[in-house]
């Protein structure tokens, strides 16, 4: 979200560069994290970390916690013996098309057993739409309303 966008948002004249550093520091930011939080989205594109327990059972598909995904980076376990050992892509498929995404276990293929501790499973994943021009037009009007709260809250 640009800052003349937020400026026209908020009424505040295009001259006027008093807030700027505020608008762009602190609101515009506040406002596409809150929009992301909400809506599971990735406006800009970034790599990142999930971790969970265990494998899942009987479901034999982790669930993304964001969208849109590009790839999965790396998806890392720790065995019984505490090793940190690297899943073989072709024993999972990403399905980008759901929402929330979802990574499927292969057919005939299973999970490895893996160490029972907290975080023992790491996916890292890109998630996102590219650059910030490459939104979809509808996420800065939303963003924009936060935008225009947090500076009437101001």
């Amino acid at each position: 979200m640009s800052l003349a966008l937020a400026k026209s948002q908020c009424n505040i004249e295009p001259g006027n560069t008093t807030d700027d550093s505020f608008l762009s520091n602190i609101i515009i930011p506040a406002a596409v994290q809150d929009y992301e939080d909400w809506t599971q989205e990735c406006l800009v594109t970034r790599t990142l970390t999930m971790t969970c327990d265990d494998f899942p059972y009987p479901l034999y598909e982790f669930q993304i916690p964001r969208y849109p995904v590009q790839s999965i980076t790396a998806f890392q376990y720790l065995d019984p013996a505490g090793a940190l050992q690297t899943v073989d892509p072709s024993f999972y498929t990403l399905d980008k098309a759901t929402l929330p995404p979802k990574l499927f276990l292969q057919w005939a293929k299973f999970w490895p057993p893996q160490r029972p501790i907290q975080n023992a499973i790491t996916l890292q994943f890109v998630a996102g739409y590219g650059v910030p021009t490459d939104s979809p037009a509808t996420i800065p009007a939303t963003a924009l309303r936060t935008v225009l709260l947090l500076i009437e809250a101001y």
